[in-house]
């Protein structure tokens, strides 16, 4: 299951000297397993393999969407761990499955994004779009408990429980969101003496 969601709606309208944080929540809804484990990575644009969203292509290619987004700053964190701190347009330390968490059925997880424009971003910037791709990925696993009720001929019975996991990896980008988000920066018109 494929669901393109935008992720990021608190980085539209974005000024110079804006510093905007959004919070993107994880929620398992699986009623088929007994928990999943979550991983997440970004990917690249490029005009053969992951071109931009129809209505970005309108206005921008992927060089120049890229060279916009090369001059915001984005950190992500992972609870209290950050986990990316690049421009946007950079995958780096989302470019394999980066390991968000485990969650029981039912259980939320909450990843927050900060975004920075920086003061002296010109006016060349001006109504530009940028867009980058994060995709969500599953892995659903079951335990089963195996009870052991009798041993040899003592007749003394023992109760033990054992974990056994079986686990279904769900070739699902975005289960939860095939995310992506496009910043637009406008900044007012000056006339510089």
């Amino acid at each position: 299951m494929t669901e393109n969601i935008d992720l990021f709606k608190n980085f539209k309208n974005v000024f110079p000297g804006d510093v905007l944080t959004e919070e993107i929540e994880l929620k398992n809804n699986f009623s088929e397993f007994d928990f999943i484990k979550v991983y997440l990575r970004a990917i690249p644009h490029s005009e053969e393999e992951n071109p931009l969203e129809t209505y970005i292509k309108e206005t921008e290619t992927v060089e120049t969407s890229n060279d916009f987004l090369s001059q915001l700053s984005l950190k992500v964190y992972n609870g209290d761990s950050l986990i990316f701190s690049a421009s946007p347009n950079e995958a780096d330390g989302l470019s394999e499955n980066t390991y968000i968490g485990t969650l029981k059925s039912g259980e939320v997880k909450t990843l927050r994004a900060e975004l920075s424009v920086p003061l002296e971003l010109g006016n060349d910037y001006q109504n530009r779009a940028g867009e980058v791709d994060w995709i969500f990925s599953v892995e659903g696993f079951n335990e089963e408990k195996v009870e052991t009720v009798k041993t040899a001929d003592t007749g003394f019975f023992m109760n033990e429980t054992l974990s056994a996991l079986s686990s279904a990896s769900l070739p699902l980008f975005g289960i939860f969101l095939a995310g992506f988000f496009v910043f637009l920066v406008f900044r007012r018109f000056s006339k510089r003496k």
